[in-house]
């Protein structure tokens, strides 16, 4: 009989153990170890920033760091006229001091951002096939 209890007790384990897991699995709980959203559009090219810091014409506050001034430039770009028919958007990576910016392909726009991003700053451009504009609409 014992065993037959011990065989019965290892099995209840088992059961609620694989309810419990399953039950986690469903609702999202955060014990359980969920994969990084890959980028949907792959890096098509990068560059490191080499303006001196705080040489943007619009510094922002005094605590930005270059990556933050940088940010805020990428998104007065994205908000021109010259620009809005190819900026799409921006992801920020803080721990390597990075940006990936999402745009339709433009020579004009990846020299512009390129030689505005302060140093040490990385920038990853990545193509898209919609502005901005047309995704809000």
């Amino acid at each position: 009989m014992k065993k037959r209890v011990r065989g019965r007790t290892a099995t209840g384990v088992t059961v609620t153990g694989a309810v419990v897991l399953l039950g986690a699995l469903l609702q999202g709980s955060s014990a359980v170890a969920q994969a990084a959203p890959a980028h949907s559009a792959p890096v098509t090219a990068t560059c490191v920033g080499t303006r001196p810091a705080g040489s943007l014409s619009d510094r922002g506050a005094e605590d930005f760091t270059p990556l933050d001034r940088t940010l805020a430039h990428v998104g007065r770009m994205g908000e021109s006229a010259r620009y809005a028919a190819v900026y799409t958007g921006l992801s920020v990576d803080e721990e390597d001091r990075a940006t990936d910016v999402y745009r339709m392909p433009s020579a004009s726009f990846d020299a512009d951002l390129c030689g505005a991003a302060e140093r040490g700053v990385t920038v990853r451009l990545h193509d898209t096939d919609a502005n901005r504009t047309d995704l809000e609409a």
